[in-house]
């Protein structure tokens, strides 16, 4: 009968310690992950292009906080990424990977932003191949795990 107690209380006690680490890290996850706030984003890219043809990408953020907010990445699409080719950006990213989970390659950018001020950033892309390419662009504020994204089309005909 003391085993059966011994047991008991040593699963009951498991139990609970496995609420409190669910529940910390429910937390952690809703404070980091979650979208940001107080930022306005804008990703303007051309509908169409031909083979060959190189273009723009004007990707602007917004800080309508109160205080200075961090342009950690810029995650784009493998999706738009099958069809465009990225060349460069201005400024110039620190980095680039691809993300497998994520299925995008992330440009790093460090930039801080002032309370009020703008940020854009210009991609210099080619369209590669033809076909309908879309995907989103995902802006991450202060850390990688905390983005805002919106969606993008272009259009690649032949030449």
């Amino acid at each position: 009968m003391k085993k059966s107690r011994v047991v008991l209380g040593v699963a009951s006690g498991c139990g609970c310690l496995l609420i409190v680490v669910m529940a910390v890290a429910g937390y952690w996850f809703y404070r980091f992950i979650k979208p940001p706030s107080g930022v306005a984003i804008a990703v303007e890219a051309p509908l169409r292009a031909r083979v060959g043809e190189t273009f723009e990408i004007l990707v602007t953020l917004t800080n309508e906080s109160r205080s200075e907010r961090t342009l950690v990445d810029v995650d784009v699409a493998d999706s738009y990424l099958a069809g465009i080719a990225v060349e460069g950006t201005d400024p110039a990213y620190s980095d680039s990977e691809h993300i497998p989970f994520d299925n995008t390659v992330s440009y790093s950018f460090d930039r801080a932003l002032e309370p009020g001020g703008t940020l854009s950033v210009r991609f210099v892309a080619v369209a590669v191949q033809e076909g309908d390419f879309a995907g989103d662009f995902d802006l991450c504020i202060d850390s990688m795990a905390s983005c805002v994204s919106q969606a993008v089309r272009t259009v690649v005909s032949a030449p």
